[in-house]
């Protein structure tokens, strides 16, 4: 018997010995973790379980890991995350006043062809598919554009930047049968040539095996839950839909909310030229809608406990009184919440204000306002993972403690705020203060086709001049109430 294997550490059994190495990586230095990797070939073989298990990617580290990841190890991951950053994959692009013909030629080029930096990303992309196929026990996987605040405009895209749509095809067709959670969130910067790869189908094809899946894509249709759908014909009352079966799907969440202004598509199986809708039109809408309620009422999915669709009404300059309003469609109560955001200040983007369905009123930027519209259906590990939130509780709870710890989001309760900025107000807690009265909330709805934006009450007595940027007045100043001092 060799000295090593005298001492106590080596009679432990693998389940301790894992844990023991799970605290090193997780709580220790990098050094320390590759120490325990070299000790001796048990270690090595439980460390490398650890080291490859959850596999996090950004823009930087794509081309080391298509080039150097040893695919022998692709069946230690159980969960792999790319995050695609737009400003990572930006080049200098010439400034909003084109000086020269030259200029507009390469931002026009860059349009068509993508930029530089973008092509790159792209080449190590289309190396990915072939390596998931090595992954042969994952679980989980996630694709996603970043959540990234431009210092202008919002919803202004990224010149050049997208993800080709067979790259997406590619890497859906290659999931291994153990992948159960999927989500891919593309903003709107997924490709939508009319002769581009359609991967309605490929999408369909999987989700029968699917327990949770989060879908963001420039271009859906009805295919993904169904087959016979063709554009123009209607989905609840024509013969040719149908549903799939998905015995398994507990959580689907459909975000239709662009990221950046521009048309959308509504592809059909049967179209050799996609529909061509804006995202915001009810008609667009409501098809999917249809798609989705027809497969939860045809009880193919009998384990569904959330299947919702978000989308938005922008706010109308012309209405001080009404909010921008996020819709979040249950397909399975056949509800809608409404829920009211807007920006108290223009130029700050962590100055979005939300209530939210349980009252609760918080400040943040504007994706991380839209998460919680959606219900935080998939969550994020302060390591850069991203799950399903009930898979990530679950894991919370487990002996992986400190692995799966949540990140939670930036957001501010109204006196957190306050506490930053004391001398900050809008409106709103103007009018409130004013007035004494809440006026503003989240609001169910039956049904799942309204789009009426949530308004500020107003109290009778009260009028609300667009002049005082909805500043409430009494109608009577002799008789008006004293302001509230809460």
């Amino acid at each position: 018997m060799s000295q090593g294997s005298a001492l106590p550490i080596a009679k432990l059994p693998d389940e301790l010995l894992s844990m023991v190495l799970k605290q090193v990586r997780y709580n220790s230095s990098p050094s320390s973790f590759v120490a325990c990797l070299l000790c001796c070939k048990r270690w090595q073989d439980i460390s490398l379980h650890l080291l490859y298990r959850d596999i996090v990617l950004t823009n930087p580290k794509l081309e080391a890991f298509v080039t150097g990841f040893p695919r022998t190890y692709g069946h230690f991951v159980r969960s792999l995350t790319i995050t695609l950053d737009p400003e990572t994959a930006n080049e200098d692009l010439p400034g909003p006043e084109l000086d020269s013909d030259a200029d507009c030629e390469a931002q026009l080029h860059m349009m068509e062809h993508g930029n530089s930096k973008a092509n790159l990303l792209w080449r190590w992309l289309r190396e990915v598919p072939a390596i998931i196929g090595s992954m042969t026990k994952m679980t989980s996987f996630s694709l996603t554009v970043s959540n990234w605040n431009p210092p202008l405009d919002a919803w202004a895209p990224v010149i050049g930047f997208w993800i080709p749509r067979p790259i997406l095809f590619s890497i859906v067709e290659r999931l291994p049968e153990t992948c159960v959670s999927l989500e891919i969130d593309f903003k709107g910067y997924d490709s939508f040539e009319p002769r581009s790869v359609h991967p309605c189908d490929a999408l369909r094809a999987i989700i029968p095996r699917l327990r949770h899946l989060r879908l963001r894509l420039n271009s859906l249709c009805p295919a993904i839950f169904g087959t016979g759908f063709t554009v123009g014909c209607p989905i609840r009352d024509g013969p040719g839909f149908k549903p799939i079966a998905a015995p398994l799907l507990k959580t689907l969440v459909l975000n239709y909310v662009m990221c950046h202004s521009g048309p959308t598509h509504l592809c059909g199986t049967l179209e050799d030229r996609p529909y061509d809708l804006r995202p915001d039109t009810d008609e667009a809408r409501n098809v999917l809608v249809d798609s989705l309620r027809s497969l939860f009422t045809s009880s193919g999915c009998p384990a569904i406990e959330r299947l919702w669709m978000l989308d938005v009404q922008r706010h109308v300059n012309t209405d001080e009184g009404a909010y921008a309003t996020y819709g979040r469609r249950d397909m399975v109560r056949n509800k809608t919440w409404a829920i009211p955001c807007r920006s108290i200040r223009g130029v700050e983007r962590d100055s979005v204000l939300t209530r939210t369905p349980k009252g609760q009123e918080f400040l943040s930027y504007q994706w991380a306002v839209e998460a919680l519209a959606e219900g935080e259906a998939w969550k994020e590990t302060l390591g850069g993972a991203r799950f399903p939130a009930e898979v990530l509780r679950a894991m919370e709870h487990s002996q992986m403690t400190g692995q799966y710890s949540e990140k939670k989001l930036p957001i501010s309760s109204k006196q957190a705020y306050l506490s930053r900025f004391p001398k900050r107000t809008c409106a709103l807690w103007y009018n409130e203060k004013l007035t004494g009265m809440r006026l503003l909330d989240a609001v169910e709805r039956d049904g799942l086709a309204d789009r009426l934006p949530v308004k500020e009450k107003t109290p009778p007595g009260w009028t609300r001049r667009a002049q005082d940027s909805g500043r409430l007045s009494p109608e009577n100043p002799a008789t008006a109430p004293q302001p509230s001092t809460t």
